[in-house]
């Protein structure tokens, strides 16, 4: 799985989006959208629970292990 990222994304409404993300396959998937901010101040803060979520998030261990090995059929 890719690492967490935290970005900032212009919303059509003029403000600034904060979110959690991981990049996979050069595809983002949001893992968690913190809120939208208008001011500096509200990003600041955004980005400040952005940073907790996402240790949190990453201290978490999958419940799904990703295994990609094909099964090993045995010959009897």
């Amino acid at each position: 799985m890719g690492d967490l990222t935290i970005r900032k994304v212009r919303t059509g409404s003029g403000s600034i989006a904060v979110q959690v993300v991981r990049y996979i396959k050069r595809k983002c998937i949001v893992v968690r959208h913190i809120g939208s901010a208008k001011t500096d101040n509200e990003l600041t803060a955004l980005w400040q629970e952005a940073e907790i979520i996402k240790e949190q998030i990453s201290a978490q261990l999958s419940l799904f292990p990703n295994i990609e090995e094909k099964p090993i059929l045995h010959a009897e």
